[in-house]
């Protein structure tokens, strides 16, 4: 997994972001520093996507700690593993 894996993707529900959750997600995916690609994927009601990288010092180890962590912030499977 941690060698396969290149982009780490998160997908939230855009009204589920929120400053202090943005702040624990960069706490987070800095808990698990590694080479994959992290990206924020953010979709509205209306089937609008933002895509979001996050900068090279956020690369991340894919791994299932990481994925627990960000699946428990937001209470749903939202990390997904290219």
């Amino acid at each position: 997994l941690k060698t396969t894996t290149r982009n780490i993707r998160i997908h939230i529900p855009y009204e589920s972001l929120t400053p202090q959750r943005m702040q624990r997600v960069v706490e987070i995916v800095g808990q698990y520093q590694g080479q994959s690609v992290v990206s924020l994927h953010l979709k509205k009601q209306n089937g609008f996507e933002a895509v979001i990288e996050l900068p090279p010092e956020l690369r991340a180890t894919a791994c299932e700690p990481l994925q627990h962590h960000l699946n428990r912030l937001f209470e749903d499977k939202v990390v997904r593993f290219v």
